[in-house]
This record gives structure tokens, sequence and C-alpha cells, in this order.
């Protein structure tokens, strides 16, 4: 099978904003119900499926699903037969859903207690309804994970990874379908051998259960591959200015073994990581992890794959079509075919709600709603924004 490199020349410096009626098309805010029961903490992922919205909150230990009204639906505390903890993050690590078999898949972290790691080998299947149907153990521990559809997990190994593999060399990502592991060498190559040399967004998989695509990003490496259920399709390599690059061989060379992240710290501002990718018609969505006077530093992208043309979402401002309203709150969590999902937390909400007194805001009837409670407890408020043709 073909696989197609596309190399693209990226200058973050130079990213254009404009006001939110030049960018987008279409901005709808969708409030999540906030009751006893569904209130939650903060969103780490968000799915969009046909019906529903799935939250992972880490910090909360829970798993929140809401229809697409913003409707409470279900809430998963725990996974059946795992050890139930209370302290944060550890029950759940990440989320997916199986796009054909309309599925959520859990996994969880493996530290802490024996019992703990061997459940962060396990897979946890669910229907949206919360009934627990099936899970499978590996032999190994998962970094990432997405599951693609035709029965397929996809997956990137936590090094040691396997006790197949050479010193120093690992198979960062791999397919399972049918108990049986299926891998890709393509994307084998050489990193520090205890991965001590680990950093970035601990995320190195972003999946659209609505095209099917998961997008695998590997630090340092400035290339996102592009994933289906068949194999690797297509490769785009990012080329930045070389004062926020790190050497070609850095990966490669065993010089930096050990000490990768003592070299980053010592740049200027080096860009580490892509991450939160996605393609949507002709735009590539992206975000940047990066060093900037000695700390780390996040920001997204919508890349023009036919023009080149490239907008921050930080530089793009409220107008009339978002209601004077924010339209990015620091993430881009989640796509599909039409849309790109962010959340607006409810204090920011509402603060710009009082920006608004002058103005003659007419807002929709579930804002209206959201407003006259003004609980700045309440859960965020999820943005839907359908981005303009040719931007």
């Amino acid at each position: 099978m073909s696989q197609q490199q596309v190399t693209l020349r990226v200058d973050p410096h130079h990213a254009h904003g404009g006001a939110a009626s030049d960018v987008f098309e279409e901005i709808n805010y969708i409030p999540l119900e906030s009751t006893k029961e569904s209130l939650f903490q903060r969103i780490d992922q968000l799915l969009v499926t046909d019906d529903y919205f799935i939250i992972l909150d880490r910090i909360g230990n829970s798993i929140l699903i809401f229809d697409k009204n913003g409707k409470f639906h279900r809430r998963l505390d725990g996974l059946p037969g795992a050890e139930k903890v209370s302290l944060p993050r550890m029950q759940f690590k990440a989320i997916s859903v199986d796009p054909v078999k309309k599925q959520l898949v859990v996994t969880r972290p493996h530290f802490m207690t024996e019992k703990i790691r061997q459940d962060g080998r396990t897979v946890f299947y669910f229907d949206f309804n919360g009934n627990f149907i099936k899970k499978h153990t590996y032999s190994f521990y998962f970094r990432d994970f997405c599951s693609i559809g035709q029965e397929k997990i996809l997956f990137s190994v936590s090094p040691p990874g396997l006790k197949e593999f050479k010193a120093g060399q690992f198979f960062r990502l791999g397919y399972y379908q049918s108990d049986s592991v299926l891998y890709k060498n393509e994307l084998l190559h050489k990193r520090g051998r205890d991965g001590a040399d680990e950093t970035g967004t601990g995320r190195d998989l972003s999946f659209n259960p609505a095209t099917r695509q998961a997008m695998y990003n590997d630090s340092f490496q400035y290339t996102l591959h592009v994933l289906d259920s068949i194999g690797l399709q297509r490769t785009y390599r990012f080329i930045f200015p070389l004062a926020n690059s790190l050497p070609a061989d850095f990966t490669s060379n065993e010089k930096y073994d050990g000490s990768r992240i003592q070299f980053i710290k010592e740049q200027p501002s080096p860009i580490i990581d892509i991450f939160s990718a996605y393609t949507l018609n002709d735009y590539l969505l992206f975000g940047l992890f990066s060093m900037r006077e000695g700390d780390y530093h996040w920001e997204e992208y919508i890349y023009n794959s036919r023009s080149g043309n490239l907008l921050s979402y930080s530089r793009i401002h409220p107008d009339s079509l978002s209601f004077f309203l924010p339209v990015y709150d620091s993430r881009i969590l989640a796509c599909d075919k039409g849309y790109v999902y962010g959340a607006v937390t409810s204090p920011k909400m509402y603060s710009y709600h009082a920006k608004n007194s002058r103005r003659n805001v007419d807002y929709p009837s579930e804002l209206k709603e959201f407003f006259l409670k003004a609980d700045r407890l309440a859960n965020p408020v999820i943005i839907q924004l359908k981005p303009k043709k040719g931007l």
C-alpha cells in the first residue's frame, strides 16, 4: 500500500487571528446539565458520538455521558473487578469509542499497587448506558490507545514495552485484533533505553470516531501519522523555524540518551510535541507543545493544507456570531465530520456575560437559562465550532 508523505513548513509566530465571524460559519454553545449526580471537575478527554458527549474527568475519577443537548445520561465511577481507588487520576487513564459497535472503551493507569498494575494492562468495554460488556488483558502497558473500529485497538506502548524488543528499540505503535497483536514496522525507531527521556503531553493519539481516523505523534519527531483500520495512510512532516527546532538526530543520537529533557530546558524556545491533531475538510488541526522562558507552553492552530494559511485559536476574538462570548478556552477537545469542539468554564462564561451587560445581546434560550442560574460551580459549556471554507 502506498503511503503519502506531506511536508509542511509552519512558522507559529506568523499565525493569523481575526474575529469569530471571519473564521467560523457557525458557533453553538451547549451547557452541560449540572445536578448533584452530573457535576464534575474538569474535562480531560471529550468524545463526540452521533448521540452523546462522553467526558473523562481524571481528577474526579469519573466518566460522564451527556446527550447532544447537554442533558445528563450516565456516570461511571469504577471498573468491574478492578481495584477501586479514591486518589485523583488513579481510576481511569483514557477513554475511546468503538465507532462500529457503538461501545465505550476504557483503560486505567498502571502504577501504585500490584493489582492496579495488572488492571493497567486491561481494556474494559461498556455500552453507552454504562453497562459492562467485556474486558481483555494484554502482556504490556499502554501509553495511549484508541478503538479504531473493525475490532481493532490502536495503541502506543510504554517503554520498555514488550520483552522481545531489542535493547534501545521499541515499537511505539501497533494494532490488536481478535487476540492477535499486529505490529506496524513503519514506526520502529531508536529511543532512550529506559523511557527516562519521555516528555510531552502524555497523549500520543487523537481519534475522530466520525471519520474513523487516528493521528499519532511522537515527541521530538515533528511528524503526524494518519492511520485507519487498515494501517498507516499518510504522514505529515513539519519543518519549523530553526530557532524553535530540536536537532535532526535528537531521537537517534546516543549522546542525548538520558539527558533529552535537560537539553530541552536549556534551549530558548524549542517545540517539543504535536498534539490534539485532526483533519477536517481541507484543514489540519493541531496543537504545539513547547518550552518558553523555562516553562511549558501550548497553543493550537488551524492549517489550510491548500493555501498554507495558519490561524491560532488564541488570536480569534469574540464578536456578534459568538454573542461576544469566548470561542476558545485553552484546549480543542474533539472533532467530527463538520465541527470542532472545545469547552468554556462556567466562571469564564459568567465573566463574559457580565461584560456584555451594556450590549443588547440576544442569547439563545439555552444560554438565557444558563445565565439565569448564575452558578459558578456549574459544569462547563461545550463549544461547537464550524470553520468557514477557504480560510
